[in-house]
């Protein structure tokens, strides 16, 4: 994080964050020694999250909440994080995202668990066209019921 003073917990608002590494060695975050919520800046939760989305945007006439961005100053918006039944603290400015203790597990599983059934709904592959699906059925008939090919 690039401040140049120690940043505030936008839960606690007492406490102040402090760096540290995630398991990946590759990201660092900022942590509530208190409440141990974490701060990720803007690209930060997508290096680590197993299924993320590309990219949060903040909907218009979003509810502002009263934590405010430890790193821009600005209060946060409420959102939904996609395809989970979590709603995270979201910068407009920075795009920085707040999330409390165990919203980082519950995002995680939750997106996994949606991609899993998006697999699972998923369709067979459909034909190019209507021709080629009936070249692929009359194969089959002949295949079967007259034991050519």
């Amino acid at each position: 994080m690039s401040v140049t003073h120690q940043p505030h917990c936008p839960k606690c608002r007492t406490s102040f964050l402090e760096e540290k590494m995630l398991s990946d060695q590759k990201t660092k975050i900022d942590v509530c020694p208190s409440c141990r919520g974490g701060w990720f800046d803007a690209s930060e939760l997508n290096a680590v999250l197993s299924c993320a989305v590309a990219e949060l945007e903040v909907p218009r006439n979003v509810q502002k909440t009263s934590r405010i961005c430890p790193r821009c100053g600005v209060p946060l918006s409420k959102i939904a994080y996609p395809e989970t039944q979590i709603e995270v603290d979201l910068c407009d400015e920075c795009h920085g995202i707040w999330l409390d203790r165990g919203e980082f597990r519950g995002i995680n599983e939750a997106r996994a668990r949606h991609q899993d059934q998006q697999k699972f709904d998923a369709p067979e592959e459909a034909p190019a066209s209507l021709k080629e699906a009936a070249v692929r059925f009359v194969d089959r008939v002949l295949v079967r019921f007259l034991n050519v090919g």
